[in-house]
């Protein structure tokens, strides 16, 4: 009885921590299999929502930024810097960004490549804020007030 207890135990909390990776499996435009993990939100206020999330594509680790504007949209078109909780700054590389209109909102979605010696930096600290160079010029630094582990949590489920 003790063991079918220990088992049931064991199964649940590997089905517990499982299921709050959500991560799934996607197709990319190119036709490779991609391990997405869902955005989820560092900042939401009145004017600006930003969600983060990690992408594997089975070579590369990826970070995914989305911010949403309730004016109009600008297109991110710099690195992107991650300030750590530990003062730790990681800096990524931009592989794409677009302009998406969306029902009485604007938003903009990038795409980080992270390398080897940022990914272990990543899984040492929260996000203390996140900057972003913008199509206007301006650097925007957006401080994390909600899912700061975000990174840690996300780089686990893909290990």
């Amino acid at each position: 009885m003790k063991k079918i207890a220990a088992f049931i135990l064991l199964w649940f909390s590997i089905s517990v921590s499982y299921a709050q990776c959500n991560c799934d499996e996607i197709m990319s435009p190119d036709g490779k299999t991609v391990m997405q993990c869902n955005p989820l939100a560092i900042l939401n206020n009145n004017s600006t929502q930003v969600t983060i999330a990690v992408a594997f594509n089975g070579k590369d680790n990826f970070v995914n930024i989305s911010v949403r504007f309730s004016s109009s949209p600008k297109k991110i078109v710099g690195k992107l810097s991650v300030r750590q909780q530990d003062n730790n700054i990681i800096t990524l590389g931009l592989v794409n960004s677009q302009v998406t209109n969306m029902v009485n909102s604007q938003l903009a979605s990038a795409i980080f490549i992270v390398p080897g010696e940022e990914l272990e930096k990543m899984k040492m600290s929260p996000i203390k804020t996140i900057s972003i160079r913008l199509s206007d010029g301006l650097i925007r630094t957006y401080k994390a007030k909600m899912n700061e582990d975000v990174l840690i949590t996300q780089l686990d489920c893909l290990e």
